[in-house]
């Protein structure tokens, strides 16, 4: 079996209650967290495959737009 580095990219529109912009801004980027593997070994048998590691790249808000007060 080889072994291959995939970079991915993910998109989320968080939703959050807040005080300020920035508050909102540093709520999501410190407790957002979705890089964990799982896939059941059934899937590994499957699709013949094993994730071994993943590390998160990027964590950059782009944007906050308010919604509503």
């Amino acid at each position: 079996m080889n072994t291959y580095k995939v970079s991915l990219s993910r998109l989320y529109n968080v939703i959050v209650d807040a005080q300020n912009k920035e508050d909102a801004k540093q709520a999501v980027e410190t407790f957002l967290s979705s890089s964990k593997d799982i896939s059941t070994k059934r899937d590994k048998l499957e699709y013949h495959f094993k994730i071994k590691e993943i590390d998160m790249t990027l964590n950059d808000v782009f944007e906050v737009e308010e919604i509503s007060e």
